[in-house]
């Protein structure tokens, strides 16, 4: 039985290793982009959530100030903020 140069260069462990490293590669680069098609989903759905409940406080806040103007002296105005925690016991 005689082989031929490109049985052997087929059958040699640098051909193996290359094809175990290609294939560990392209299953890499799979969840790669797995991870990264979640990720772009997942901020996409945070921003959209993060966004309406700005505008719905942003509507809130409008809408008290609107209320509570009636009550302020004439000439002032009224322009609610939001303060943390820490900055409310300073």
């Amino acid at each position: 039985m005689s082989f031929s140069p490109s049985q052997a260069v087929e059958q040699s462990p640098f051909v193996i290793r290359a094809e175990e490293a290609l294939r560990t590669l392209k299953q890499n680069v799979t969840n790669h982009i797995d991870r990264e098609s979640r990720l772009c989903r997942i901020f996409g759905e945070w921003q959209e959530t993060w966004l309406s409940r700005a505008e719905q406080l942003r509507h809130q806040v409008s809408e008290l100030e609107s209320r509570l103007a009636p009550w302020m002296p004439r000439g002032e105005t009224l322009r609610l903020a939001a303060v943390s925690r820490t900055e409310e016991t300073t």
